[in-house]
């Protein structure tokens, strides 16, 4: 697939010919792409995308909804449920907005529809790429060394690890309790890639390097993906709230800043900082799982936040 328009004279690309297709035909009123997740793509003329993405918001929200009223909001059955919901909610919006911009012929609007974005964590070509494997080792790494520093010799104990896993509040074989960890994480870590980077970086920068030049649109929304992570310490202990913004907001707006100039680098495609945001969030979360498995996201609770 061709990278994103940089420049206004090139020739009309397949991705925008498509985008322009699917436009010219969308008869929805203004709000119904609004609705859930799944119309907007039914409105641009792909009914069985949008039919797939509107059966797993509807089994998302449905979940939420029986384990919030059983158990509350903060089992995490509930949690999980509702964070995939706003992701995904998040990532078809951002979906119909850049085929919007693909149709227009914007500059550095991404060429990759939703659908296209599924397999990046796992295609060669995506992977291969040196800004993307070597990217992982040093977010990773930096990861581990952010932690160390902050929790000291404790960060890394290895006496529990081993113990039969405690998930959504039921002990399992640590065979069993390892797969579903995998699974629900892998699931969930494919929402919220998909959903931060077509936003952040498909939507968020692109529209600022239009406006105000392609490094001042980086940086800009850079310190705004920050920010909005800022946010999750709402939802955390007091206690924590402090050290979360001071270390780990700043360490968050940098991860982001590298995933933006990989985005730019790159030509303004999304696979390679999907897969890249992909595979952190299930690293970090896998080291954590193993460390101590009876005490990690899906054994307590998940708590809400973007």
């Amino acid at each position: 697939m061709r990278p994103a328009r940089l420049s206004d004279d090139e020739p009309e690309s397949a991705a925008e010919a498509g985008a322009r297709a699917a436009v010219e035909q969308d008869g929805c009123p203004g709000f119904v792409p609004f609705l859930f997740p799944g119309v907007a793509q039914v409105c641009q003329g792909r009914p069985a995308e949008g039919a797939a993405i509107a059966s797993l918001g509807v089994a998302e929200l449905a979940t939420g909804a029986a384990v919030t009223a059983g158990q509350g909001l903060e089992h995490p059955g509930a949690a999980v449920s509702l964070v995939a919901l706003q992701d995904l909610y998040i990532a078809s919006m951002s979906d119909y907005t850049l085929e919007r911009q693909r149709a227009a012929r914007l500059r550095y609007v991404p060429p990759e529809r939703l659908i296209d974005l599924l397999p990046a964590p796992f295609s060669p070509d995506v992977l291969l790429r040196p800004e993307v494997w070597l990217g992982l080792i040093g977010m990773f790494g930096a990861d581990l060394l952010v932690t160390r520093l902050v929790a000291g010799p404790a960060a890394f104990d290895f006496s529990r690890a081993g113990s039969p896993p405690n998930l959504f509040g039921r002990p399992f074989a640590p065979l069993p309790g390892a797969l579903l960890a995998t699974g629900v994480g892998g699931a969930l870590f494919t929402h919220v890639a998909i959903a931060e980077e077509s936003f952040f970086r498909g939507w968020l920068q692109s529209s600022l390097s239009r406006a105000l030049g392609e490094t001042p649109g980086w940086l800009v929304s850079t310190g705004l993906f920050g920010a909005t992570h800022a946010v999750n310490a709402l939802f955390m202990p007091e206690e924590d709230r402090l050290t979360y913004l001071a270390i780990y907001v700043p360490f968050i707006t940098a991860l982001g800043g590298y995933l933006g100039w990989v985005y730019q680098r790159l030509g303004y495609s999304l696979g390679p900082v999907v897969a890249l945001h992909f595979w952190y969030d299930l690293l970090v979360s896998a080291f954590g799982y193993a460390l101590d498995p009876q005490r990690n996201p899906l054994s307590a609770s998940i708590r809400l936040g973007f």
